[in-house]
C-alpha cells in the first residue's frame, strides 16, 4: 500500500476510503491476481511516479542549494566528512 500522489496507473489497485466498496473491488482484483500468481510487479520501482533513490534525492538539494540566493558556500560532502 502505498500514497496514490507517488504511484503511476500500473501500481495496482486503488481504493478510497470514502468509498468502502472500492476497498472490496481491490481485495478481490487483488486476491484473483494471487490465485493466478501474477500478484507481484516485476520492477516495482517503474510503478512510482519519482525516483526515491538516495543519489537522486541529494542531487535535487543541490541543485534546490545551488539555485537559492541564501546558499551556504561549503559543498554537502564537507558537511559529511567525505
Amino acid at each position: 500500500m502505498a500514497c496514490t500522489e507517488v504511484m503511476n496507473d500500473e501500481a495496482g489497485f486503488f481504493f478510497s476510503r470514502s468509498r468502502p466498496e472500492t476497498l472490496a473491488q481491490a481485495v478481490v482484483q487483488a486476491a484473483a491476481l494471487k490465485q493466478q500468481g501474477k500478484h507481484k510487479l516485476t520492477d516495482p520501482m517503474q510503478a512510482l511516479n519519482y525516483n526515491p533513490t538516495l543519489e537522486h534525492h541529494i542531487s535535487q538539494n543541490h541543485r534546490y542549494v545551488g539555485d537559492h540566493p541564501n546558499k551556504q558556500t561549503t559543498r554537502f560532502s564537507d558537511d559529511l566528512n567525505i
